[in-house]
């Protein structure tokens, strides 16, 4: 049997990679020839140069398709994550029944605000996702929101009475409230004397 110099068994090698790669885009499309030529060198084609040149005995390419592995464990992680943050809701929600206002304070008398009240809730922890605070003024609730502070317009001079309640968003539903403050709105006046 003829040795191949290493030149020549690498070019030999690159050749048939090169071949086998175009063999498996054609899947099994042509047939590749083996032929040695008059030098001992092996070829290979997928033309045969003579009658001489034999289909060649290649093994078949097997083409695995890729795919996605999951660890085991990865939906038992995913699960665990859904479970903790349903239980990390739960115990922020139960931690708003402590809600309650900061500003007005009982009984605050407001002097010169142009109409203007700004009223804060506090609560520990932060609003769950899906809740709001909702201030409600003499009964009327006003537009939810999901910050604590909320300035408030045109209020009129006089007593007033303020809460904040803790909503779900879907539903409506009120899930914690504060008691109510009362509080007075009052405008400066001007007396205006003549000295003269």
């Amino acid at each position: 049997m003829p040795t191949l110099s290493r030149y020549h068994a690498l070019t030999a090698f690159g050749f048939c990679a090169s071949v086998l790669l175009g063999f498996s885009a054609q899947a099994g499309q042509s047939v590749i020839y083996r032929w040695v030529d008059e030098n001992g060198t092996i070829h290979y084609s997928d033309a045969p140069p003579d009658t001489s040149a034999q289909p060649a005995d290649l093994p078949e390419i097997t083409i695995v398709p890729a795919r996605k592995n999951h660890p085991k464990n990865q939906q038992k992680n995913t699960d665990k994550k859904n479970d903790d943050s349903e239980e990390k809701n739960k115990q922020q929600t139960m931690r708003l029944s402590d809600i309650r206002l900061v500003r007005p304070k009982p009984e605050e008398n407001l002097w010169g605000t142009g109409g203007t009240v700004t009223a804060e809730a506090a609560f520990s922890g932060r609003l769950p996702r899906g809740y709001a605070i909702r201030f409600v003024l003499d009964g009327k609730p006003l537009k939810p929101t999901r910050k604590k502070v909320y300035v408030i317009r045109d209020v009129i001079r006089g007593e007033h009475q303020l809460l904040a309640e803790v909503i779900a968003l879907n539903t409506g539903k009120v899930v914690a409230k504060t008691p109510p403050v009362t509080f007075y709105l009052k405008q400066a006046t001007v007396n205006m004397h003549n000295n003269g």
